[in-house]
């Protein structure tokens, strides 16, 4: 069964990725007193929404928000 996102974590990433692209899930984990891995998850879905991006792995990842889309619905 999935547990429902904090939207205060969420909000916090959100915020802060660009200011913390190669530690944002470490800064936040001590912010909300979790471990890396449950911030991991927040990540993970936030990627899936597409709301950020996520480049190279393990130590060397890196996050930052996705640009927005750009809609041609000029009617």
């Amino acid at each position: 069964m999935s547990r429902r996102q904090d939207p205060a974590i969420r909000q916090f990433i959100l915020e802060n990725v660009e200011a913390y692209p190669g530690s944002i899930t470490s800064v936040a984990a001590q912010m909300f007193g979790m471990t890396r891995t449950g911030i991991a998850r927040y990540m993970k879905r936030l990627i899936a929404e597409e709301l950020i991006t996520a480049k190279g792995t393990t130590r060397a990842r890196r996050y930052q928000l996705k640009p927005p889309k750009i809609s041609d619905d000029t009617a």
